[in-house]
C-alpha cells in the first residue's frame, strides 16, 4: 500500500480552506490543548483526511479557529519529510 501526503505551506488560510472544500476532505485540526479533541489513534482515516498544524510557536490561528472545524487531534508528533509544490495539489 502507497501513501501519498502532500504538504501545503506557505499558503493563505483562504487558499487552504478554499482548498479543503473543493476537495470535500475529512479535516482534523492538530490541537494538543482542545478540550474536545479525540485521539489520533481512535481517528477513522479510511476518509480522504486533511491535517491542519499550525506554527510549533504559536498553534493555530484564530482564523483556522474559528472556521467551524470541531474535529481536534491531541496526539500530534508530525515528521515532515517532503513538501508538495502548489502545483501537486
Amino acid at each position: 500500500m502507497s501513501m501519498r501526503l502532500p504538504i501545503i505551506s506557505n499558503w493563505s488560510w483562504d487558499e487552504i480552506h478554499n482548498l479543503l472544500v473543493k476537495q470535500n476532505l475529512q479535516v482534523y485540526l492538530a490541537d494538543a490543548h482542545s478540550l474536545k479533541s479525540t485521539s489520533i489513534y481512535q481517528t477513522d482515516f479510511t476518509s480522504p483526511t486533511a491535517i491542519v498544524v499550525g506554527s510549533e510557536g504559536h498553534g493555530l490561528s484564530k482564523q483556522v479557529r474559528s472556521d467551524g472545524y470541531n474535529a481536534f487531534l491531541n496526539e500530534t508528533s508530525v515528521t515532515i519529510v517532503v513538501g508538495a509544490p502548489r502545483s501537486a495539489c
